[in-house]
């Protein structure tokens, strides 16, 4: 796959791709797309506090997509949904943008994906958001 080969080299060739991400640069929310070894209809959102306290979480990683939505009518975060959403989204119910992305990020094997414009439309997240743009700005140089 093209995008397998070129992330496995981007790591090998790039010092900065090849740096681990300490923790404290791992975003307020992900969107958890499960074990990549086993297809789910559905992903969920989880909390950085949830991702940290398992096992192994210094080493978390994860793909991100930025997506601007235009005129579309996309799912956003909200104090409404929010406890729906770390249960259960079903993917047919994402933009078909996201339902790539996800599916590419299963192919990769990672299990877990930020994409921006899912969190954008929150009140009660702006400061989160100001927190995973200015980490998310780091890789745009």
């Amino acid at each position: 796959m093209f995008l397998a080969n070129a992330l496995n080299n981007c790591l090998a060739t790039h010092a900065v791709c090849r740096e681990n991400s300490s923790a404290e640069w791992l975003p307020t929310r992900l969107l958890d797309v499960g074990n990549p070894a086993q297809i789910s209809n559905t992903v969920k959102v989880v909390e950085r506090e949830d991702i940290l306290s398992r096992p192994n979480s210094q080493n978390i990683s994860y793909l991100t997509l930025s997506h601007k939505w235009g005129q579309d009518k996309i799912l956003t975060l909200s104090q409404k949904n929010i406890e729906e959403l770390k249960h259960s989204i079903p993917i047919a119910n994402l933009i078909p943008c996201f339902q790539d992305a996800i599916s590419v990020t299963r192919r990769l094997g990672f299990q877990y994906i930020w994409i921006d414009s899912l969190w954008y439309e929150s009140s009660f997240v702006s400061n989160d958001l100001t927190y995973d743009m200015q980490y998310t700005s780091r890789f745009r140089k």
